[in-house]
């Protein structure tokens, strides 16, 4: 487990071990990202791992992934690998029976992992993979303690192919994307604050931006957030004797880049606060997710909202948008 912050240094106490274990498809072409990202593979997979430590027990997970090829030969092949899904701990932090697995303050946690593997060919059907992984579990917040566990891996494992893989090597021309686009949306969050065991607040967000789309795979964002964020108000309590509606209401102005498959992007931002009345978190702030068109004009989005490499809030909302 790679301690990823002071606090937890001392619970890395030996290496972990673990396995993974799916099922992948090749995507057929049939789709204009087919072919955009040379025909990636997808699929689901099962993931378990102990953490070296019984006071943080063991963890699984269930995702789906996507693996985008790198290089790819007859006989050897490598991809890039991205998953998302539901992750499980059997230990959390409890005051009185396990105050020291300060990293998880619930068993069910969203799962992150990304990797790089390579395959080589040793028969018809049969490949050998090897692979680099890091894989972090976290609630993002809503229940708290909440530093969270990133696990790196090195991993060794075999692929075996129920039929014939038909790739073809053509690579037909993408079409050219290029265009403004205009969205305003709407997201709604919740988190804890410390210490473990207090309310739960709820954190509005509504968001004006704008994005240029340069080719059919990637945009650049630019925008303004305004927050209506009650988590704040212990703090303002705390350091001002007082607090105002207003004083809960933060703005941003945040850039981004945004990689398109279809019907999906995935986003990446950085803001800064031009209006904060609570300074303890800095004045920086960081989304990233994903979005999704379920109509024209409409998609729906699942962030995020971090400072640095400590979690804020995950938010889900949804937007209208005009333009490309």
């Amino acid at each position: 487990m790679i301690p990823h912050r002071e606090e937890i240094r001392g619970l890395v106490t030996a290496h972990s071990k673990g396995f993974e274990v799916g099922a992948m498809w090749n995507t057929d072409g049939s789709k204009t990202w087919h072919q955009r990202y040379d025909h990636p593979l997808w699929g689901l997979e099962g993931y378990f791992s102990d953490l070296g430590n019984d006071a943080l027990g063991m963890q699984g997970a269930l995702s789906i992934f996507t693996r985008l090829p790198s290089f790819r030969r007859p006989h050897f092949s490598a991809y890039w690998h991205f998953g998302i899904g539901a992750g499980y701990s059997n230990a959390t932090w409890d005051l009185e029976t396990n105050n020291k697995a300060i990293v998880l303050g619930s068993h069910f946690n969203a799962t992150l992992s990304l990797g790089y593997y390579t395959e080589l060919c040793i028969a018809e059907r049969l490949s050998i993979a090897a692979g680099l992984r890091m894989t972090h579990l976290s609630n993002g917040s809503v229940v708290v303690p909440n530093l969270g566990t990133n696990n790196a891996a090195l991993s060794l494992g075999c692929r075996y192919s129920i039929k014939d893989e038909a790739i073809s090597s053509n690579r037909p021309n993408i079409p050219a994307v290029r265009g403004m686009q205009i969205n305003v949306g709407y997201a709604a969050g919740i988190r804890q604050n410390q210490p473990a065991g207090g309310p739960t607040h709820l954190v509005h967000t509504l968001s004006l931006a704008g994005a240029y789309r340069f080719n059919y795979g990637s945009s650049v964002l630019l925008g303004t957030d305004f927050f209506y964020n009650t988590s704040i108000r212990p703090f303002l309590i705390r350091d001002n004797g007082s607090y105002t509606t207003r004083d809960l209401i933060q703005m941003g102005l945040f850039a981004g880049y945004a990689q398109h498959f279809d019907r999906m992007e995935f986003r990446i931002m950085a803001g800064y606060y031009l209006k904060n009345g609570y300074s303890g978190n800095g004045s920086l702030y960081h989304r990233f997710g994903f979005r999704y068109r379920i109509a024209d004009h409409f998609m729906v989005q699942l962030h995020l909202k971090t400072h640095f490499a400590k979690a804020d809030y995950p938010e889900i909302g949804i937007v209208w948008y005009r333009g490309r």
